[in-house]
This record gives C-alpha cells, structure tokens and sequence, in this order.
C-alpha cells in the first residue's frame, strides 16, 4: 500500500486493539513479510530460520507467530498484496535504493577500518 495518495482518503491515527475489537483489519503484507524477514532473521540465529535446504523462511514463520495478537482481540486480519510497485512511487524506490547503496559502502569501508 505504497500510493502517498492513499493517505488522502483515509484518517491515519493510532488506535487500541479494544477500538477495533472485532473488526476485519487489513495489512499490507508485503511489509508483513518483510518485516519479519529483515528483523526475525537479524536477532536470532539463522538455522531456526530455514528448511534442511537452506532455504529462508523467517517470512513465514513470522507470520504465523504474528497472528495471534489479531485473534486474542477477535480481529480477522486481511492480507493484502497489492502487486508491483506503481510509477507514482518509482522515484521514491530509486531514491531507497541508492540509500541503501550508499550505507552498505559507508558499513564496508567502516568494517575494512575494523
């Protein structure tokens, strides 16, 4: 759900589980998955993470860890996937990238200094 234009139509606020209790909630699940992909994989070792393949699957083990917290307050989460990112959004993306980029440098160049 990357479109700022978004945000137009909707009133962005914080909100308690007991406001929402049960209501359909949904989630952007590509920053679902991410989410749990980036940050699960950093602070635990990588083989509770991945099959006999080696292959990574903090996403979705994540996921089904993150689920309890909508059925304790009787919230049915809908994951919405919502394909490609849109050309309203490219510039933002290359502008992420080139970020990202620039920090992986500056943290090598650190790692060469010790």
């Amino acid at each position: 759900m990357g479109n700022a234009d978004l945000r137009d139509l909707a009133a962005i606020r914080d909100v308690t589980f007991e406001e929402i209790e049960g209501s359909v909630v949904a989630v952007d699940a590509h920053n679902w998955l991410y989410r749990y992909l980036t940050t699960t994989v950093k602070w635990t070792s990588d083989e509770a993470y991945t099959t006999d393949d080696g292959v990574e699957v903090a996403n979705l083990i994540g996921v089904v860890q993150g689920l309890p917290k909508f059925f304790e307050h009787d919230l049915i989460p809908v994951m919405v996937f919502d394909g490609d990112v849109t050309e309203l959004k490219s510039d933002e993306v290359a502008d992420r990238r080139a970020k990202r980029e620039a920090a992986e440098e500056r943290r090598a160049a650190a790692a060469e200094r010790g």
